[in-house]
């Protein structure tokens, strides 16, 4: 067990050194217990050693986010638009009904249900997904 967490303190500690590309101004220590090997930030006794991880192995790369000098304003998409023939609240409710319906199709299919009922249950649930992609609620 302490093995295994003496483990994981080495890989985080190499991770944060690794991570900020900086040298560690920390020190760990590496001590021989009773219970096993412990490294810790103190010493743990008087025949603790300074412990310096090989870091050989982990690469780090810095990376550069790209500036945008571009003086041209971004493109917006087109505002899509309800259809005029049918009021926002109509859809909405529809909408709404959809949901409730897919709701009810996934409550049976938790609860338990045969084989043929099953797949009627699937069947209706991808009509119902379709309908609402067709809305586009």
């Amino acid at each position: 067990m302490w093995q295994w967490m003496a483990c994981i303190a080495i890989v985080w500690l190499a991770g944060v050194g690794a991570a900020h590309a900086e040298p560690s101004t920390h020190s760990i220590y590496r001590c021989e217990t009773p219970q096993g090997l412990v490294f810790s930030d103190r010493p743990c006794s008087s025949d603790s050693q300074l412990y310096e991880p090989d870091l050989s192995g982990v690469s780090v790369v810095a990376t550069e986010v790209p500036k945008t000098t571009s003086s041209v304003a971004p493109i917006k998409p087109p505002h899509k638009r309800v259809s005029s023939d049918r009021p926002v609240a109509a859809k909405a409710d529809q909408c709404q009904r959809l949901h409730d319906a897919l709701r009810k199709i996934a409550s049976t299919m938790r609860s338990g249900y045969g084989a043929k009922q099953g797949e009627r249950l699937k069947e209706r649930k991808r009509d119902l997904e379709a309908k609402r992609r067709a809305q586009k609620c």
